[in-house]
């Protein structure tokens, strides 16, 4: 008969097996098979989950939440990620990673989920995204209209003369803010001008490079001398007048309606009538009077920048210091930013009150003003 002694330790030997160990605590196998788990050795998981490159997660038709599959499109549905085609909660990448995501985002048109979903005509995915650059609106996948882009940067400013910030609207544009108006030449620069009696001159640039001094120009001829022989009809004098230089001749109506930019101008700065100062009318008039001191017929052509944003038609009027008025209708559409139109031929007396007029009160639009050259043709 087997002892009671042995009989204890055949009892506590066995007890040990079952257990799986003795004096130890047992073993705690990681968890498997439901949402998120390792699979199963022989990769399968609980139902409804399918083993995916060992992690157990839905069924191919669920996607969007967390651990489920990403749309085709990449995407899932708020505040989840797509990673390795998986939906997590992982933190989203540094700000730079983040916009090459939104680069790829979406993949190429057309190349849909479920049957139905994604492309165009079809329905959105769940998180309102469709394939490529398509569109959700009404839960249907659609191409962009035209025009969306209107209040970005280089496109048409929304209604109020507004943009998406942080883009500021700049002749009717979407446009960068400037930092600062920036300098236009180098402090002491010497650049050479037009004079009143159409001799050249010389300006210097001013100490903060924002403009240039008076126009230095040499001893004025006096015609009224008659022992002078150097005022003889010389044709092809020209005058210029220039918005830059007011005291060249250069004047305006309500020029608070007026702003001026640089680019495109042909000379420094060119003048256009805006609808964000001012009365907001865009409404004034700009003149060029020139001073003549040799009386003839004198060939007016008159600067302006071209662009889309321009009126297409401008109402120029020649005065004459003999005769009547005429008037010309010019398209400041037509061209690419310096543009000169001929105004014809216009009768001025030595001192007087010839000049040629802008008319910006008509339509609305936005009139240009640039330089304006008078060159004499033919004397009396």
């Amino acid at each position: 008969m087997i002892s009671h002694t042995l009989r204890c330790f055949l009892v506590t030997l066995v007890m040990c097996l079952l257990a799986g160990s003795c004096g130890t605590e047992p073993l705690v196998e990681e968890p498997q098979g439901e949402l998120g788990q390792a699979c199963y050795p022989n990769d399968t998981c609980n139902e409804p989950y399918i083993c995916e490159e060992g992690i157990c997660s839905s069924s191919a038709n669920e996607q969007g939440e967390l651990g489920q599959a990403c749309y085709p499109n990449d995407t899932c549905n708020e505040p989840y990620i797509c990673e390795e085609g998986i939906c997590t909660s992982s933190p989203v990448p540094d700000e730079e990673e983040g916009q090459e995501g939104e680069e790829e985002q979406g993949g190429e048109e057309g190349q849909g989920g479920e049957e139905g979903q994604g492309g165009m005509g079809e329905a959105c995915y769940p998180n309102d995204t469709c394939d490529g650059e398509l569109v959700c609106e009404d839960s249907i996948c659609v191409e962009a209209q035209a025009g969306e882009d209107k209040g970005e940067l280089g496109e048409p400013c929304l209604d109020g003369a507004i943009c998406n910030f942080p883009y500021v609207c700049d002749d009717d544009v979407c446009a960068e803010e400037d930092a600062g108006e920036e300098p236009v030449c180098e402090p002491g620069e010497v650049d050479s001008c037009q004079c009143t009696n159409g001799a050249d001159g010389e300006a210097v640039c001013d100490a903060d490079g924002m403009g240039y001094g008076p126009c230095d120009c040499p001893e004025i001829i006096d015609c009224d001398d008659p022992n002078n022989t150097h005022c003889e009809c010389h044709l092809g004098l020209e005058i210029v007048v220039d918005n830059d230089n007011p005291a060249s001749g250069y004047s305006e109506e309500q020029p608070e309606n007026w702003l001026s930019r640089p680019v495109g101008a042909c000379s420094q700065t060119y003048r256009y009538l805006s609808h964000t100062v001012g009365d907001g009318t865009r409404q004034g008039k700009a003149f060029w009077h020139p001073a003549v001191e040799v009386s003839g017929y004198y060939r007016v052509s008159t600067g302006f920048r071209a662009t889309e944003n321009r009126t297409p038609s401008a109402d120029y009027f020649m005065r004459p210091d003999q005769g009547s008025p005429v008037h010309h209708v010019v398209n400041q559409r037509q061209g690419t930013d310096c543009t000169y139109a001929d105004m014809g031929l216009l009768y001025c007396e030595a001192g007087g009150n010839c000049h040629l007029e802008l008319d910006g009160t008509t339509d609305g639009h936005s009139d240009a003003a640039d330089r304006t050259t008078f060159t004499l043709e033919s004397c009396e």
